[in-house]
């Protein structure tokens, strides 16, 4: 495989028409704590504004009996009450994977979740604030714009990558890999609706594909092999994972001593 990547606030519901603007009550919203419960009056659809992902809530913070902003989500999920949304440390991950992959499978293009959340996937679980994906190169030019229509800014954009910000937090940063050829018909093909949350299913690549890229990670950044090698370890220690693969990988990029390191770690561990 070609690798090409590298306590509590008070709230009430309002009616909105998303992206909000960027300003200084938008900016207020950063000082908020995370995972925040907050309240929102649920109302008919027609209420709310829409946008191709569907429809959104918009949600006013209440600082004190201060107003600072308001929040659009998504598709926002309510619980079985209809009274609550949920912040996952600060940033509505369930909400943006649903409106994301609507969006891919509208366009007949493909994708897959990479980084923390496909990990996650596999059984490892740790804090994140991005949300990473590879996507056929196709398809970035509606994406660009579909996420330009959900407020999010472009700090970069190539062939290859692009990286993206919203001025509000519960929106966080997303960045994408494109590939195209036979990375990606390998890559996809090979990809599994695994990432499960809340009863819906995100796909995610072979443990081997994804082991590939953070050996590609390491070797352009070096800085990240602590916790990347720590990665490939979990990875390689998947019921059926294909080692021999992965340290192919590793010998491409010039990491032979890296994947030993990783051996005599899963060595020590009996896996």
């Amino acid at each position: 495989m070609r690798t090409a990547c590298s306590g509590k606030q008070e709230a009430r519901g309002t009616r909105m028409s998303p992206p909000a603007k960027k300003g200084a009550a938008d900016r207020a919203l950063h000082a908020i704590p995370a995972n925040v419960l907050g309240k929102v009056i649920v109302g008919e659809p027609e209420g709310f504004g829409r946008q191709e992902a569907g429809a959104w809530v918009a949600v006013s913070v209440l600082a004190g009996n201060q107003r600072v902003g308001a929040e659009p989500f998504p598709e926002a999920e309510l619980d079985p009450a209809g009274l609550r949304l949920e912040y996952r440390n600060g940033m509505n991950y369930f909400g943006l994977l649903k409106a994301l992959d609507g969006h891919f499978l509208r366009e007949g293009v493909r994708y897959a979740v990479v980084g923390a959340f496909a990990l996650h996937a596999y059984g490892l679980t740790r804090a994140t604030v991005d949300l990473d994906l590879v996507a056929d190169a196709q398809v970035q030019s509606s994406l660009l714009a579909f996420l330009q229509g959900l407020g999010y800014e472009t700090l970069h954009r190539s062939a290859g990558y692009s990286n993206h910000v919203h001025p509000l937090g519960a929106m966080g940063r997303i960045d994408v890999v494109y590939v195209s050829g036979p990375t990606a018909e390998e890559l996809f093909a090979g990809s599994r609706r695994l990432l499960s949350l809340k009863g819906r299913t995100f796909p995610v690549p072979r443990p081997e594909h994804l082991a590939a890229m953070k050996a590609f990670a390491v070797r352009n950044a070096p800085e990240r092999a602590l916790q990347d090698l720590a990665d490939v370890e979990h990875l390689l220690a998947v019921p059926g994972v294909d080692r021999d693969e992965v340290r192919g990988y590793f010998e491409k990029y010039g990491l032979e001593a890296r994947y030993r390191e990783i051996e005599e770690a899963l060595e020590r561990r009996g896996s």
